[in-house]
């Protein structure tokens, strides 16, 4: 079963591209993962449904927050702003992977 990586954002506009990113790289390299991305205000309504939850540097003073939508189960972080703003996939799946214990 996939598991389920959510990025948080603002409005949803450079974080889609990273989400494409993300989606080309775990095809790639063979991995099952789900993500999406959804403006903070969605992103409550599924959040305990998630495997890991990232926010985007300008949504990270959230962070706090989001974890009480998510639960404990739920390992949620802030994107650095230097791998968000290289769009870095690799290293976010890697960010998302370490969360998760795997």
């Amino acid at each position: 079963m996939s598991k389920k990586i959510l990025l948080v954002c603002m409005a949803g506009m450079s974080t889609s591209l990273l989400v494409n990113r993300m989606k080309d790289y775990v095809k790639d390299n063979g991995l099952d993962y789900d993500i999406k991305a959804l403006p903070a205000g969605e992103a409550q309504d599924v959040a305990k449904d998630q495997d890991c939850i990232l926010l985007g540097p300008q949504v990270g003073f959230q962070k706090e927050s989001m974890q009480g939508y998510a639960g404990e189960g739920v390992p949620v972080d802030v994107i650095p702003m230097r791998i968000y703003g290289s769009m870095d996939a690799p290293r976010v799946i890697n960010m998302a992977k370490k969360l998760m214990g795997e």
